[in-house]
């Protein structure tokens, strides 16, 4: 790909994503002001009223902009910040872990935990069906299971890990890419405080495994070695058992390849070695479900099921009644098997969409607003479903999350736009790429189907990496400013230095 199509691939990306951040920000306020309606305090015009604090605190970013690269610069010079900042994310971890004791899985961390017993005890993996649930997070676990034995406590170190090798990952991406060593300390220090990822340390949650699967794999494609992008592509095949959305992140990761410096034969060979390597790990479970079913089911069988819940005429309520989606009746004569459910189910839904287009996306803006302005999914499995807090305890867990997710989108709007030479632009193409493709690609797949939070959390390293070396743009930007100004005024810079 020539240089100047990558740098207006580049810009294309940066103002989609700048938009969806602008958009993420919106939602955020509109969703907390959805909640005080649903507690009895109604405002009028809620979505005008978001649209105005958005506005507000983007301007004010903006306006400050100057001041927060100073404060994160600072940041930047701490000594060992990567080694500290890894530190301080497990030491976090560990803490809410004990906390929060004892473990309690709920919803599909359950349903996921009780499959990798199943697996550790050689047991026949079935569970609402044969293919229902995602086979990624179990055979993970299972691993663990079979390593440390069955404890109590087996969410912990699954996830401490995970966020060990997503650090270490951001830390190779970083030196590949050729930025400064300080931008993977300030990524990890980002993701060791994101409350929404630490939140789930005593948790199954396939989205903290996800975490490092996606930043592992996209670290071992931009290795040197062709050889290293079937390894990239077993991770990624590892990523869509766990959650099937993903079966299309070769292509994406194919994409952001093409910014590289590579040849176009090397892309081409990567692009195929990372499919030659999803598809050794994906199609021993492919074909365990053909033997099953007699037809081709790539991974899972609950898309039909999820499809009908959150595309249905009960759904057609406002948020606060319904929220992410209601489980709808089955008809009375039983199915054979969990294809024949899924294939009705989503039948079903196809036929509702067609005969309410309206409602429809009328849930897709919903579903979009929920999956880019909400951040509190973690707090809501490890304090209110497992009701180990108070109603105000959870309160403030959930408005700690959203507000940092509020903070950390509306500033990644704002700087975004630092990448403005062609310089920057190409070093951090491929993260560009990569970050704006996918953000639409969740949009689309999370505003058909189920929307939630959870679902850009697997994705949070990336944001995290974008939004710092966007910070140390500025920050080199004001410099050379600063420089130019002394060398055009060279006797004001003289009287400062008198006064001083």
């Amino acid at each position: 790909m020539q240089p100047i199509v990558i740098d207006k691939m580049s810009r294309f990306c940066l103002v989609v994503l700048a938009l969806v951040m602008a958009f993420a920000t919106f939602a955020c306020f509109y969703l907390s002001l959805s909640q005080l309606k649903g507690a009895g305090f109604a405002l009028p015009l809620p979505g005008v009223i978001s649209a105005i604090l958005a506005v507000t605190v983007l301007a004010v970013l903006a306006d400050f902009r100057n001041r927060i690269v100073a404060i994160f610069q600072e940041i930047q010079r701490a000594p060992h910040l990567f080694e500290a900042a890894l530190a301080l994310g497990i030491a976090i971890r560990i803490a809410w872990w004990w906390l929060t004791l004892p473990e309690m899985q709920v919803s599909d961390g359950d349903s996921y935990l009780r499959l990798a017993n199943m697996l550790y005890a050689g047991r026949d993996y079935e569970l609402l069906g044969h293919a229902f649930w995602p086979p990624g997070t179990p055979l993970i676990y299972a691993a663990f299971l079979f390593i440390l034995g069955q404890h109590g406590w087996i969410a912990l170190p699954v996830n401490l890990l995970s966020f060990v090798v997503c650090a270490i990952s951001v830390r190779a991406i970083v030196a590949r890419l050729g930025m400064a060593p300080s931008i993977a300390g300030l990524s990890v220090a980002m993701l060791a405080i994101w409350p929404g990822l630490f939140f789930a340390a005593g948790q199954v949650s396939k989205e903290s495994l996800l975490l490092s699967l996606l930043s592992g794999g996209f670290a071992l494609l931009l290795l040197r070695s062709s050889w290293w992008s079937i390894a990239s592509g077993m991770l990624c095949g590892l990523a869509a058992l766990t959650q099937p959305a993903l079966l299309f992140l070769p292509l994406l990761f194919g994409l952001a390849s093409m910014a590289t410096e590579f040849t176009s034969r090397q892309k081409l060979c990567r692009l195929f070695a990372i499919v030659l390597g999803m598809a050794v790990v994906i199609a021993p479970w492919t074909y365990r479900n053909y033997r099953i079913f007699g037809e081709f089911v790539p991974i899972s069988t609950n898309f039909g099921l999820t499809l009908h819940a959150t595309n249905q005429p009960a759904m057609v309520r406002p948020l606060e009644d319904v929220g992410e989606f209601i489980m709808p009746q089955d008809p009375e004569q039983p199915f054979k098997d969990d294809l024949a459910s899924s294939r009705w189910h989503a039948a079903e839904a196809i036929r509702f969409i067609k005969e309410n287009p309206g409602d429809f996306f009328s849930l897709v803006a919903r579903r979009l607003t929920v999956v880019m302005g909400d951040d509190s999914d973690s707090a809501f499995r490890s304090l209110r479903s497992t009701r180990k807090s108070s109603t105000m305890g959870y309160a403030i867990a959930k408005a700690l999350s959203n507000f940092y997710w509020l903070i950390l989108s509306a500033m990644l709007c704002v700087f975004c736009w630092n990448f403005r030479d062609s310089e920057s632009l190409r070093r951090a193409a491929p993260l560009i790429f990569l970050a704006g493709l996918t953000t639409l690609y969740l949009m689309g797949v999370y505003g058909i189907t189920e929307g939630s939070g959870r679902h850009h959390m697997g994705w949070a390293w990336i944001y995290a990496v974008l939004l710092t070396f966007a910070l140390r743009r500025s920050t080199q930007t004001t410099a050379i400013a600063a420089q130019s100004a002394v060398d055009e005024f060279p006797h004001l810079a003289e009287e400062n230095w008198l006064r001083g």
